[in-house]
């Protein structure tokens, strides 16, 4: 699991880690409204290119890492260190909308048609 990185020497060691690999980010939702609640989860594949160090160096030059889960962001100079994402793009940004479009949408129906 990784977290945000407390250094850039964290964030660097991180960067060498997923180098060449591919790894999962998943995230967990949940609707709660009273006793009525939806719990889900999304999960997406990401493959890292084979990174060498001054390809890390540059990445962590250009984009501020320390405030990011495994030291990296798709959506900040993310081709650069990203090779291949099979899911949800927004899932690896931070919250997965496709999906909680969807959940939301069947919440609303199921209230609408109860009334």
């Amino acid at each position: 699991m990784f977290g945000k990185p407390s250094s850039l020497t964290e964030a660097r060691r991180m960067l060498r880690r997923l180098s060449g690999y591919t790894h999962r980010v998943t995230t967990a939702c949940a609707l709660i409204q009273g006793k009525r609640k939806r719990v889900f989860s999304v999960t997406t594949r990401v493959t890292f290119r084979e990174l060498s160090d001054r390809q890390i160096s540059n990445y962590i030059q250009a984009v501020p890492v320390l405030d990011k889960a495994g030291a990296y962001a798709v959506q900040e100079k993310g081709e650069w260190v990203v090779e291949a994402l099979r899911g949800s793009l927004t899932n690896v940004v931070g919250l997965p909308l496709e999906r909680l479009q969807s959940e939301l949408s069947a919440w609303f129906d199921t209230v609408s048609s109860r009334t």
